[in-house]
């Protein structure tokens, strides 16, 4: 998906095909990352070598980094909208795809 994503939720569908969403890894706790604070937002590379992150239709995503939007009352942070509202923060996981070998 492309950013920002604006989702307003009287305009969501819920797809029954769709399987849940399976987390892993994120029940043991970063131990080694590196953190830069550059004024706009703090990102959170992980360097600990646990594989952490998402399966979304039999298709593994890791988590490679995080980050933060943050703003204020006057100024939100966020780059996304739920029902057209921004939040003060927001917080982005990115993840890559491993791709299975077949």
């Amino acid at each position: 998906m492309q950013s920002p994503i604006g989702i307003q939720t009287n305009n969501v569908r819920k797809d029954q095909s769709l399987e849940k969403l399976n987390f892993f890894g994120y029940d043991t706790a970063v131990r080694r990352g590196d953190v830069v604070n550059d004024g706009h937002t703090v990102v959170i590379t992980l360097e600990d070598n646990v594989r952490r992150g998402i399966t979304v239709q039999g298709n593994d995503y890791y988590l490679q980094e995080l980050h933060f939007h943050w703003g204020s009352d006057r100024n939100p942070g966020a780059e996304h909208t739920l029902n057209r509202r921004r939040s003060e923060l927001e917080i982005i996981l990115m993840m890559e795809a491993i791709r299975k070998e077949v």
